[in-house]
This record gives structure tokens, C-alpha cells and sequence, in this order.
């Protein structure tokens, strides 16, 4: 028998996104658990409850969690559950029960990996500030990640040059918990993604499985980061980057000769992901360009879906990476069919 994954979702005044999720677990009867932690006001903690105790054909674990952040809700969630692995997902995004069961098979025969991901896509709406409709654009989300060097220092250097988040990925849960359990910084994107998603690299092995695995959502009510330039002169980054080499220097120090070595090398880590930051932040002018190439290719492709009559979202989808969209067209389908439902 497979075993199972712990999903872990965090949540916060979001139902319909919730429930839009929980909707597609439930049209596959998942038998993966599914732990929400909720730090909604209380009205809306309400509403959801009376969502998750709508769906009969799955194991869902509702938690009341007020005043904690995504980082702290994750960290209780993997606390509290019962699973070998565990996977974090945004209430906004799906992961395929079919690439759970292939990455948690992967762990099963291969105690030297820690975590294991898959094929991710991500897509937007043609319509902002709703959660179902026609979908407007898709593209290939991260690639084909994994992080497979023996040494910790390895493994850092070279993911700080090719950021992606294995927050996402399907991880044992002791190391979830070891890597989500520090403390609680003022800068968002420290303490909810960065310090957790080095840590995960510094504690093993991360392999990269073909399978239909993620797919994420990009919309106007995301959390939105700051400006890079305007981010790294604040108290609050130069605070969080100060704890982010410590920890990494105390992970690392296992595996270099030296104290000296290790506080080296975890600077060449910090300076390499705030290159690849500042790349990106440049760029932005030249993607807002292509945005808008993407959306009138959108427009064209879905008045010809308009004039053939054919089901927006099937296989003439044009996504950037084509082959995963072809060879898992049927698993990312039947996400795409859930959110564009109406009137549910």
C-alpha cells in the first residue's frame, strides 16, 4: 500500500478558494489527508467549517488557528499529523494525488532523499478577483527542480543560484517540522519561504520525479513581495539576512573543514540569491512586454475556442513547456475543469 501525504493548507478568509481545492480532491475521492489550518476572523472560520463538513469522502482535519502566519500554521499542521511525508499547498493551488503517491514511492525505496517534487504548471484567469472561470494563460511553473549533491554545501551553493520552492515538495516529516521551526522573524518573505526552503536544501537530498505533481495559481490577491531594491534596505531584510547565514552556517558545518569555511561559503549562498533577485527585478519591464503578447495570443486562441465550439482549457492549450502539457494533459485537466466551474 502507498503512503499517504499529508497535505497541509494554510488558509485565511479565502472559502471559495478552499473550497475550489477541496472540490478537485473530492471528484477524485482522495485518501490523501488533508490538515487545514485557519487563521480566518471568526465569521468567515465559520463558513469554512461548514464547507469541510460537507465533504464525506475525505479525511479532513479542520484547525481554528487565529493569529499564527503560514509558516506557524505549517508548522503546527506537520506537528500534528500522522502521516510519513507531508506537502505544503497554497488554498489557491491543487496537487495531484497521483504525484503524491509517486513521490511518496520514490521515498519509500530511497532513505538517502528527503523530499521528492514533480511537473507544475501555473495559470492565471481571464478574469481578476474571482476563482473559477475561463482560464486566460498557462506556463511551465518551475522546471524539473532537485537538488541531488551528497554535500549540504553543495546543495546550497547550487540552489541559491536556481531558486525554487521545496515548500511544495513531498517531504519527510521530520524534516518538515526541523526546517518550518525557527524564530519568528518581521520580514514576510524570511519567515514564510526563504529560511524554510534553504533549511530543506541543507537537510538532504531532493529528487525531481516525472509525474504530474502541481498546479499553481497567479492572481491580483497573492501576498505581493516588495520591491526587490526597496526590500533589501529595510530593518527587517538586513535582520532576517543576518539569522538566514547563521542558521545555514550552523547547517552546513558538518560538512566543511571549518567554522571560517562555512560562514564563507553561506555569504557566497546569500550574494548568489540576491543576484538571481536582482536579475529577475530588471527583467520586469521586458516580462510586462511579453505579458501582454501572452494575453492577446490568449485572446485569439479563445475566440477560435469560441468559434469551433470546443472546450476551452482541452488539449490545444498552448503552455510554454509543450510536452507537459501534452504527456500530463488528463491529470492537469481534470484541476482546470474544477476551476472552471460555475455556479458552484
Amino acid at each position: 500500500m502507498n503512503s499517504l501525504v499529508a497535505i497541509l493548507i494554510p488558509t485565511m478568509n479565502r472559502v471559495a478558494y478552499l473550497k475550489r481545492q477541496l472540490d478537485y480532491y473530492s471528484s477524485l475521492e482522495s485518501k490523501h489527508p488533508i490538515y487545514v489550518g485557519d487563521s480566518s476572523n471568526y465569521e468567515i472560520s465559520q463558513e469554512i467549517q461548514k464547507v469541510i463538513n460537507g465533504y464525506k469522502n475525505l479525511k479532513i482535519v479542520y484547525n481554528y488557528l487565529p493569529n499564527m502566519n503560514p509558516r506557524e500554521v505549517n508548522n503546527f499542521l506537520s506537528i500534528n499529523s500522522t502521516e510519513r511525508y507531508v506537502a505544503f499547498c497554497g488554498d489557491d493551488d491543487f496537487l495531484v494525488p497521483s504525484g503524491l503517491d509517486a513521490c511518496a514511492r520514490f521515498l519509500d525505496a530511497d532513505s538517502s532523499y528527503v523530499s521528492a517534487q514533480g511537473a507544475s504548471l501555473i495559470f492565471e484567469l481571464e478574469e481578476e478577483c474571482i476563482c473559477r472561470g475561463r482560464i486566460g494563460g498557462i506556463s511551465n511553473y518551475w522546471g524539473q527542480p532537485q537538488e541531488i549533491a551528497f554535500s549540504s554545501a553543495d546543495r546550497l551553493l547550487n540552489f541559491s543560484r536556481k531558486y525554487w520552492v521545496p515548500l511544495f515538495s513531498v517531504t519527510r516529516r521530520e524534516i518538515f517540522i526541523k526546517a518550518s521551526s525557527h524564530d519568528k522573524l518581521k520580514d514576510f518573505k524570511w519567515d514564510s519561504e526563504l529560511i524554510n526552503s534553504f533549511d530543506l536544501v541543507a537537510l538532504g537530498r531532493s529528487m525531481y520525479i516525472d509525474c504530474a505533481y502541481m498546479l499553481r495559481e497567479t492572481h491580483a490577491t497573492r501576498i505581493q513581495q516588495k520591491n526587490f531594491y526597496d526590500w533589501i534596505i529595510t530593518p527587517e531584510f538586513i535582520s532576517g539576512a543576518e539569522y538566514f547565514m547563521e542558521r545555514i552556517k550552523n547547517r552546513m558545518i558538518i560538512d566543511v573543514d571549518s567554522e571560517i569555511m562555512s560562514e564563507k561559503i553561506s555569504k557566497e549562498i546569500l550574494k548568489n540569491y540576491l543576484r538571481q533577485c536582482s536579475t529577475s527585478s530588471s527583467e520586469k519591464s521586458t516580462k510586462s512586454i511579453w505579458l501582454s503578447i501572452q494575453k492577446f495570443k490568449a485572446f485569439i486562441k479563445n475566440l477560435f475556442f469560441k468559434i469551433a465550439n470546443i472546450y476551452p482549457g482541452g488539449r490545444f492549450i498552448v503552455v510554454k513547456n509543450k510536452k507537459i502539457s501534452r504527456k500530463y494533459f488528463n491529470e492537469f485537466n481534470l484541476i482546470f475543469k474544477v476551476v472552471q466551474m460555475r455556479d458552484v
